[in-house]
């Protein structure tokens, strides 16, 4: 099996189309091609078809990950169970560590970015914000790290007592309403000391 022709394809000039004994054989990364050296002449050794694979496979995960990467970002955790449902463990393994050895997948800057963005839409209590990085897969002393930067719920506990209240009748007495809108807000994991604070007569009146 010799290389005859190695062109770029038309569509997308990342790729190129390899060609064995006068043949197309088959496409594949333009990066692929470089590395190991393909042109024409080249005998295709079995050994090398089993590399070209195996080196385009990789490249090929690797792409993906980039890909994926680029609509949001991922804990080590999730990027791995994405990679693993297309390609084998051991290569989502690979691509995972390349991945944080480019600075390209950092588990504590996820979680501090994700801590950030919880914080500032304000509906989530540190406890709902530490058990999301926890379902992400963020080991427990980072998740519990970057929440603790946390310095204050008030704002959070401000906007869900008012979204609360609205929802209530203006009929109801203050006790009861102090109460529902309270409950609520201790459903969320809020402390009580927050609640007390913020959750006024005068705050929630002021609303109406």
């Amino acid at each position: 099996m010799e290389i005859t022709k190695i062109s770029v394809q038309a569509r997308n000039p990342e790729r190129v189309n390899l060609y064995v004994d006068g043949k197309f054989y088959r496409g594949l990364d333009r990066l692929v091609a470089l590395r190991l050296g393909l042109k024409p002449g080249l005998t295709l050794s079995p050994k090398l078809v089993d590399r070209l694979e195996n080196t385009q496979t990789e490249n090929s995960a690797w792409e993906w990950a980039l890909r994926i990467l680029q609509t949001s970002p991922k804990s080590e955790r999730d990027m791995y169970r994405k990679l693993e449902r297309k390609f084998e463990p051991d290569l989502a393994e690979r691509v995972v560590k390349k991945l944080k050895d480019t600075d390209l997948l950092d588990d504590q800057r996820f979680a501090e970015r994700l801590v950030g963005e919880l914080v500032n839409s304000k509906t989530k209590s540190k406890k709902e914000i530490l058990l999301k990085l926890r379902q992400k897969g963020i080991p427990n002393d980072l998740a519990r790290g970057a929440v603790g930067k946390v310095e204050s719920e008030e704002d959070a506990v401000m906007k869900l007592a008012l979204g609360k209240s609205r929802k209530l009748s203006a009929d109801i007495p203050w006790k009861e309403r102090y109460e529902k809108v309270a409950s609520y807000l201790a459903r969320k994991g809020f402390g009580y000391s927050d609640i007390r604070k913020v959750v006024t007569k005068e705050n929630l009146d002021a609303d109406v």
